[in-house]
């Protein structure tokens, strides 16, 4: 087409100098000219394709066959190299294995070479050693043969005179229980009788922890083929030493109990003769995998066996011996959480919450007492994710779970109970005439005294339940009880009251009463009741004395506080009071009186007092209870007592108080007189147009703007504003005369609290507590609207808040662990903070410990 295109172009030039004829004429020719050459040249341009085309298919039918010869050498060369590679592996395998086995064979050889030279080597070393010891224990006995050392003369000299005085002792003992026999034929025992109660003590024993721990006394009677007079004959002897009793369902079941104990002292440590079992504390659980165990697995070996022997408990397989341990052992138990059982809320007054260690299960329950049963707000199940959690990493085996409500039931009736070791126990002796004990189980804190006891007593005795009634009823801490002390001995089943009380009293205040060795109480009868009140002990049983706080700790307004008086005793054997004057005219009066003294026992239990009396100069260490002169070092004993009060007085004091005391109280002015109770406190509603409404109002809407007040009442209580002043006087003596911090602080809680909070004033323990993070005490703040967080919010219904009048005087720092404020220095740790914060250069909450630096003024109640 390029050609062709040439061609016209020229043509075309050339026609401008022709005519038209000329140029029609020339283009006709010029157009057959072009169509000749190009066919021409068409024919030439496929033949010479037709032969590219050719070449083509001849040069790629060579490269085909070029390609297929090189693929046939590669197959053939891949195969010769897969069998030469073949045969270089199997050569190498071979030698490798033989190589191999050459080693193995040789080492094997060395190693039994090697131990069969130690074996030889070590055989030779015993037979040496056994030589050597057979030879010193040769030359030992020819020694001894031929001539007797003086250490054996002597050694037989005191076997000869043991033998000798345990034959005249076992003649007395002889003699003695024929008499008794005689005289007290129900109460005398033989040895032989006392030989048979050990083996009768053993069997049932066994018995029983082989039945799971208890047993009812018919299934006990039928296995050992025991009568039932038989077997309560048994039981009234042995109870307290190898049996318990307790009921359930109405049947008498026994609870076996021993003093026998695991030592948990290191194995370093402890040098056999603790006189306790050596044994791995998680076999004993059942749950010990260690493989081998560093600790004991065996109850047969020397040790064990020696102390089974000794509480006679030797024929107990490892099965009965767990049962056993399991509920008299306190260290094999995990504790039941106490704060838990108090208070209110999902973890009661426990502060460790999801951390704590100890079981969050209802005591009542573990004891079988719960009278709420499914209504109970404790936890009562044994098998829950958390209990299970925490049982386990205790170490409690699998195999306890289902039995472990009942190990904890048999371990309740034996905890209060003290035990004696094998040996110690005293032989039985002739039964004097006893002190009357009134059957009756104790009244736990807060109950009437008629309710029977399922806690722990405080030693204390509640002074609002004796004045009139406790507010917190059941929750109080404090025992309650109509008499300002109240004696208990220690039974089986827990602390039982004493008859004749005040006559125990009024022997227990007599200090002429007191002799050197014991103090005994007679009872103004012929014979000796074997009450020590010294020992506090009657017939080998504990004995306590519950008491109101002392005079000491108390305003003076309160009643019934014990007063507790001080003596030292002379060298005629005289009991003197300090502060007065002695038996002798010319014996100088101390300068401290028994008040002094019970401050200071008060403050410090194990203090040094120094006194003067005269011109002589003396130290008191209350931890002795000594009193020395220091220029003489001539030492007295010293003695307390409380001062004795009657029923009559008792009662007396309880019928009201005189006219005097009330025209002394400083009442204070803008009070209604008229509303003033004797006791208890009375709600006055303030007005609201009134000046000390508005003020309480404006404190109070300072920072709570968004909420309504419903009503202002001011609380009467001139109980606790007559404490109130008593406890500014002595933080301002305290202070050097100083008038002290005083503020107004606002406290949040729940309206339930509110009769107990009027009438005994805040007590962090019963009321909850507002967190720790600045100590354990009452929490105030100085914003209503932080207090508003902790008040307790219902549908319909109001909050309250209390605006409280807290004696704030010195603050520090609060910590978590204070369970007081800190001393203000420690080299003076008599001297202390009155309360903590929780910051130092600008206060907004305050916790307070001690419940007389606060009095609760005002009730707010607002929606």
């Amino acid at each position: 087409m390029s050609d062709r295109e040439g061609i016209l172009d020229m043509i075309c030039i050339d026609s401008w100098e022709l005519e038209e004829g000329e140029i029609e004429e020339n283009e006709e020719k010029s157009t057959e000219t072009i169509t000749g050459c190009s066919e021409e040249r068409q024919r030439e341009k496929g033949e010479e394709t037709r032969e590219e085309t050719k070449r083509e298919i001849k040069r790629e039918k060579c490269l085909e066959e070029e390609r297929q010869e090189i693929d046939r050498k590669k197959e053939k060369g891949s195969e010769d190299d897969k069998q030469e590679r073949e045969r270089k592996r199997e050569k190498f395998s071979k030698e490798e294995r033989k190589q191999i086995e050459r080693k193995r064979v040789k080492g094997s050889e060395d190693e039994r070479q090697e131990r069969k030279r130690k074996r030889e080597e070590e055989t030779q070393e015993k037979e040496k050693k056994r030589e050597k010891c057979s030879e010193e224990e040769t030359q030992e006995r020819e020694k001894k043969r031929e001539k007797p050392s003086e250490e054996g003369k002597q050694e037989r000299k005191r076997d000869h005179k043991k033998r000798k005085r345990n034959d005249s002792n076992k003649d007395k003992h002889r003699t003695n229980c024929k008499r008794r026999k005689h005289h007290h034929s129900s109460d005398g025992h033989t040895s032989r009788k006392a030989n048979g109660n050990k083996e009768m003590a053993a069997q049932v024993q066994k018995r029983i922890c082989s039945a799971g721990g208890n047993l009812g006394m018919e299934k006990l009677c039928s296995s050992l083929g025991l009568s039932v007079e038989q077997a309560e004959s048994f039981v009234a002897e042995e109870e307290g030493n190898s049996v318990m009793m307790r009921m359930e369902g109405g049947e008498k079941m026994l609870v076996t109990r021993s003093a026998l104990r695991v030592c948990t002292d290191k194995m370093q440590e402890c040098e056999g003769d603790c006189g306790k079992l050596h044994l791995c504390r998680y076999h004993v659980l059942d749950s010990c995998t260690r493989t081998p165990c560093n600790f004991s697995h065996e109850i047969t070996s020397g040790q064990n066996l020696r102390v089974l022997q000794g509480y006679h408990l030797e024929a107990l397989d490892i099965e009965e011996l767990r049962h056993l341990l399991l509920q008299n052992d306190p260290s094999f138990l995990p504790e039941i959480c106490k704060h838990y059982n108090c208070g209110n809320g999902l973890y009661g007054a426990c502060n460790f919450q999801t951390d704590c260690q100890k079981l969050h299960i209802c005591q009542y329950y573990l004891k079988g007492e719960c009278r709420y049963q499914f209504r109970c707000k404790r936890s009562h199940h044994l098998q829950g994710l958390d209990t299970l959690s925490k049982l386990k990493k205790w170490g409690m085996g699998d195999r306890w779970l289902t039995s472990l409500e009942q190990i904890y039931r048999n371990a309740s009736v034996l905890r209060d109970i003290q035990l004696s070791v094998p040996k110690k126990r005293p032989m039985p002796v002739a039964k004097k005439r006893s002190l009357p004990v009134a059957k009756k189980e104790v009244p736990f804190a807060g109950s009437t005294d008629q309710s029977p006891n399922t806690l722990d007593q405080s030693e204390e005795i509640c002074l609002y339940y004796i004045r009139k009634n406790c507010i917190f009823k059941d929750k109080c801490m404090k025992d309650h009880y109509h008499l300002p002390y109240r004696w208990q001995v220690q039974r089986a089943g827990g602390w039982e009251d004493m008859d004749d009380m005040e006559s125990i009293e009024e022997a227990y205040c007599n200090i002429s009463s007191v002799s050197d060795c014991l103090l005994r109480y007679h009872l103004f009868k012929p014979w000796a009741v074997d009450l020590n009140f010294d020992a506090m002990i009657y017939k080998s049983c504990k004995v306590r004395r519950l008491s109101t706080p002392s005079l000491a700790s108390k305003p003076p307004h309160y009643i019934l506080t014990t007063d507790w008086l001080w003596y030292w005793k002379d060298e005629y054997n005289r009991w003197n009071e300090y502060g007065k004057q002695g038996s002798s005219s010319t014996q100088a009066v101390s300068d401290i009186c028994s008040s002094d003294m019970e401050k200071a026992f008060l403050l410090d239990k194990n203090a040094t007092i120094n006194f003067k009396a005269g011109s002589q100069t003396y130290e008191l260490r209350l931890k002795d209870m000594v009193q020395k002169n220091l220029g003489s070092s001539t030492e007295r004993k010293v003695c307390r007592r409380p001062k004795f009060v009657s029923k009559e007085e008792v009662k007396n004091k309880k019928s009201g108080k005189t006219k005097s005391q009330a025209e002394t109280t400083l009442i204070p002015s803008h009070w209604d007189t008229d509303q003033l109770p004797d006791l208890g406190f009375k709600l006055v509603k303030l007005d609201s147009t009134s000046a000390e409404y508005t003020k309480v109002k404006d404190l109070f809407h300072n920072t709570l703007r968004t909420v309504s007040i419903l009503s202002i009442e001011r609380i009467q209580n001139l109980s606790l504003w007559e404490v109130f002043l008593w406890q500014r006087e002595q933080m301002k003596k305290q202070n050097g005369g100083k008038d002290v911090e005083e503020r107004q602080l606002f406290h949040g809680t729940s309206d339930t609290f509110i009769d107990a909070i009027c009438q005994q004033n805040f007590d962090w323990r019963i009321c909850g507590a507002h967190g720790t993070m600045y100590g354990k005490g009452s929490y105030f703040a100085r914003e209503a609207s932080y207090s508003h967080t902790y008040t307790n919010y219902r549908v319909n219904q109001s909050r309250v808040m209390f605006l409280a009048r807290v004696l704030v005087g010195d603050f520090t720092a609060g910590n978590p662990s204070h369970l007081r404020p800190p001393a203000k220095n420690p080299l003076t740790p008599s001297c202390f903070y009155d309360s903590c914060v929780d910051s130092i250069s600008c206060p907004s909450i305050f916790v307070i410990f001690e419940k007389h630096q606060i009095y609760p003024e005002y009730l707010i109640k607002y929606l």
